[in-house]
């Protein structure tokens, strides 16, 4: 259905955008690159990492923890 369709895009989106930066991008950095809230890319990252397509990391930057994904 619709929503299934939603999902492929906002994931094919994270994909093409994760793509397009090699060294990897920030939580915060992909949520305004593909419009989506904190939920939705958390949950679209997790099913993504777990098909082994995203790889996602904890760093700190500074004294503030950052999630990268690549």
């Amino acid at each position: 259905g619709l929503d299934r369709v939603m999902h492929e895009k906002a994931r094919l989106g994270l994909l093409s955008s994760l793509i397009a930066h090699p060294k990897g991008l920030t939580f915060a950095d992909l949520k305004q690159l593909c419009g989506l809230t904190d939920g939705n890319l958390s949950r679209h990252l997790q099913v993504l990492q777990e098909a082994g397509l995203v790889e996602i990391s904890k760093e700190f930057e500074g004294n503030r923890p950052q999630t990268r994904c690549r």
